[in-house]
């Protein structure tokens, strides 16, 4: 019987450790030829991106972000549209995943246009 509530404790323990949260705030770094984006994810669940151009001029995109599968690591960012990888401030949503070790956001399924965490 004790054999059986220590695997249960284990088994509960197990499954607490795959649901726990996970946290994307952070500044991750995206470059370009001609610009550089610069993604702020604050803990306040507020996010903005930098936009710097290579003629020194810059704009900046805010809007909020939320968590939409844990386990997946996906998050939304609300606010934003995508052309290609040029962002523009609409009604719009962002899904994004979380990847890697250093932690990316990649705008692409390919892994090759990412945000990289500093």
């Amino acid at each position: 019987m004790k054999l059986l509530s220590i695997w249960a404790f284990f088994l509960v323990g197990l499954a607490g450790c795959s649901n726990e949260p996970f946290d994307p705030a952070g500044t991750y770094r995206f470059k370009s030829q001609n610009k550089i984006l610069v993604l702020s994810v604050n803990a306040d669940r507020s996010y903005s991106i930098e936009v710097k151009e290579s003629n020194s001029d810059s704009y900046w995109i805010r809007g909020r972000w939320q968590s939409e599968d844990i386990k997946e690591k996906t998050i939304s960012f609300s606010g934003i549209i995508w052309v290609g990888i040029v962002p523009h401030a609409g009604n719009g949503f962002w899904i994004a995943k979380l990847d890697g070790q250093p932690a990316q956001i990649c705008l692409d399924g390919e892994q090759l246009e990412c945000f990289h965490k500093q």
